[in-house]
């Protein structure tokens, strides 16, 4: 949303004279409706079924472009987050032949070092749609992962009337859903808390993916991805956005994904072989089945899946050695103590079946016994 103009100025709300605090308004441009509205009333240009959900789809593509473009890495490593991602904050402007959604109200905006994934520690965002870290008492600090969790609460709305569209069984029957879970739990609120009711998510999720559209269903097992409760264990914003654009119809060739995301996809932080498979984008690649171009993109972007290999100096060394000397009896047992391309091959194979193996042997001797846990 462009700034217009903005000014100083006393509390519009101010309780008595002596309030002379003063506040910096910022004037924007007037949207023609904003997405909660949006979600209540029947839009005039969505008609069919068909037409819903195509155009709820490019709105969610539309929506995650303008969060990855907040969460990406500026050329001074500088990241934004917006912390108050909601329907309401969400707004379209209509031109004639063209609608355009876009992003407003960053007052609980910040901009900080990329190399700190923490965020701000203040209380700013709506509780509906904040994430579980929102509401802990030790104060623990909230970065882009914050906007990842609201975004899938508005998804999982729009998923809602991607379904069932404005009737009685869509964001009505959501509504009392989670209303029912405050009853059962004798709340006296009747404040709906996403975050709160974890149970009843899940329980909404699974009735959507009764669906038997597969598209849909991808979409489904991506708003998991979001709302996981574990904040590090949430995809990113340009994992979102990938995941959206690769199922669009008809699909784009694999070349032109990789050259539309390479200014996106982030580098990692973590070295190379230490990263695990905590919040790692080439895991949940793999996983998925993404195609090896896809893969390179994310690994030249340096993501690790752990697996280490060895180097070309190793294999040198190791193929270069023409003598030894030794007191086993055979030469083959000889050989092992220097070649140790096999061992290292079979090292790699247990890496590739488990996170992590055990290397015990005795210093000076060269000989590795291993364990792979799993």
């Amino acid at each position: 949303m462009p700034l217009l103009a903005s000014f100083a100025a006393g509390n519009a709300n101010a309780r008595s004279e002596k309030d002379g605090d003063e506040y910096l308004y910022m004037i924007l441009p007037l949207a023609d409706i904003n997405l909660k509205d949006w979600m209540t009333f029947e839009s005039e240009n969505v008609r069919t079924k068909e037409d819903r959900q195509n155009y709820i789809y490019d709105l969610m593509l539309s929506i995650t472009s303008g969060i990855a473009f907040i969460h990406k890495e500026d050329n001074k490593k500088m990241v934004g987050f917006h912390h108050d991602v909601k329907p309401s904050n969400i707004v379209c402007f209509r031109e004639p032949n063209k609608e355009t959604w876009k992003i407003c109200d960053f007052g609980g905006a910040n901009l900080k070092n990329a190399k700190d994934e923490t965020g701000s520690s203040y209380h700013i965002g709506t509780r509906k749609y904040a994430p579980p870290e929102y509401f802990d008492a030790g104060g623990e600090k909230r970065g882009r992962a914050f906007d990842i969790f609201s975004l899938g609460c508005v998804f999982l709305e729009l998923a809602t009337l991607w379904r069932y569209g404005w009737d009685s069984g869509g964001l009505h029957a959501l509504d009392e859903h989670f209303q029912a879970a405050n009853n059962e739990a004798s709340s006296s609120s009747n404040e709906v808390i996403y975050c709160k009711n974890m149970a009843k998510v899940n329980e909404w999720i699974s009735d959507l993916e009764k669906d038997d559209s597969k598209k849909f269903g991808e979409v489904l097992k991506m708003i998991r991805e979001m709302l996981q409760e574990e904040r590090s264990q949430r995809i990113f914003a340009w994992e979102v956005e990938i995941d959206l654009f690769i199922l669009m119809e008809p699909p784009k060739p694999w070349e032109e994904i990789v050259l539309r995301f390479e200014g996106i996809v982030q580098f990692s932080r973590k070295a190379v072989n230490a990263i695990g498979t905590t919040h790692n984008p080439l895991v949940r690649a793999r996983n998925k089945d993404r195609p090896k171009p896809f893969l390179n993109l994310l690994i030249n972007r340096k993501w690790s899946d752990n697996i280490p290999g060895s180097t070309k100096e190793s294999r040198r060394l190791s193929f270069d050695l023409k003598e030894w000397f030794s007191n086993l009896e055979t030469p083959e047992d000889r050989k092992k103590m220097y070649g140790r391309q096999e061992e290292s091959q079979w090292i790699e194979t247990q890496f590739a079946e488990a996170p992590s193996i055990g290397l015990y042997g005795l210093g000076g001797v060269g000989w590795v016994f291993c364990i792979s846990f799993t």
